[in-house]
């Protein structure tokens, strides 16, 4: 239904081209890339007295290519990779994914995400696998919402379980003056095929007071206690 709407919708959308009211004259294609290598060595002694040796090698490369297509499409991700290593004494995850999407812009409000990304949109704070739709219009009306699964813990390569990991929400804020800001949110995310959670969360944001910034939040969760 909802989850599968979207999806498609996010993947059709970069096939529809960028839309009227996109800049005359787009930005020129760029990139960047980012790599950084870390080595662990150390050992580690049994209670007899005998001592192992450990090495670990991680290799972390990111970057992105932005102004694709014309200028409405941008490409993201970050990784760890690791080398052979012994796993017996508390290794971690060998190899992770952090981030790795494919952004459209069709107008300058409107943009649509597609791939493994971090979600933090009111009640929801998770890294998903899937799409994420996001509107602002006039600076007084932003609205999101995101279909997908939670992605593995590990945040290993391995996509995320669709059919039992299942994560959807939407949230809508409304700033009437450059003082006043509220927001409405909800969610919806299961874990090994059973409901794990249904927020729903109300937010505030002022500055009318001089010099400061008050946001306050409130959030409860719907699933039925029955």
């Amino acid at each position: 239904g909802i989850l599968a709407g979207l999806l498609m919708v996010a993947a059709l959308c970069p096939l529809l081209g960028p839309a009227t009211g996109m800049a005359a004259d787009p930005p020129s294609p760029s990139w960047q890339v980012g790599y950084k290598a870390t080595g662990y060595t150390f050992e580690t002694q049994t209670p007899d007295g005998q001592t192992d040796g450990h090495h670990h090698h991680y290799h972390a490369l990111s970057g992105s290519a932005s102004g694709l297509a014309g200028g409405w499409l941008t490409l993201r991700g970050a990784a760890r990779f690791a080398e052979a290593q012994d796993v017996s004494v508390n290794a971690a995850e060998q190899s992770k994914l952090y981030t790795g999407l494919l952004e459209a812009r069709f107008t300058p409000g409107l943009k649509v995400q597609l791939g493994r990304q971090f979600v933090q949109s009111g009640v929801t704070n998770l890294t998903l696998d899937g799409a994420l739709v996001n509107y602002r219009r006039d600076r007084s009306w932003d609205l999101t919402a995101f279909a997908g699964a939670k992605a593995p813990a590990t945040k290993a390569f391995d996509l995320a379980k669709f059919d039992d990991q299942t994560a959807l929400g939407a949230r809508a804020s409304y700033r009437p003056n450059t003082k006043w800001t509220v927001g409405l949110s909800t969610a919806y995310r299961e874990s090994a095929g059973q409901i794990a959670e249904r927020p729903v969360g109300v937010e505030i944001v002022t500055s009318a007071l001089r010099d400061t910034r008050v946001f306050n939040a409130v959030m409860w969760n719907a699933i039925d206690s029955g």
